[in-house]
């Protein structure tokens, strides 16, 4: 359980993938660039930590997030 959860995560390119998420959310899908199912869960932590603390989330907000490059070797 919990308020904000991740249904999902699907590849959507080689550095990429598309997280269904539930619960509290006003989105329902989150483009990342990282991979992995450790790396959908950190985007989802902090997406749902970004919501309560006033930020618009979009779908396209972590998708260009240029610091997990350096980890995706």
């Amino acid at each position: 359980g919990g308020d904000y959860g991740l249904a999902g995560a699907t590849s959507s390119g080689p550095v990429r993938q598309e997280l269904a998420l539930t619960g509290r959310f006003p989105i329902t899908r989150a483009t990342v660039r990282a991979f992995g199912e450790f790396n959908a869960l950190n985007a989802t932590a902090a997406l749902a930590a970004a919501e309560p603390a006033g930020a618009t989330l979009r779908g396209d907000l972590l998708a260009d997030y240029a610091g997990v490059r350096r980890r995706q070797a």
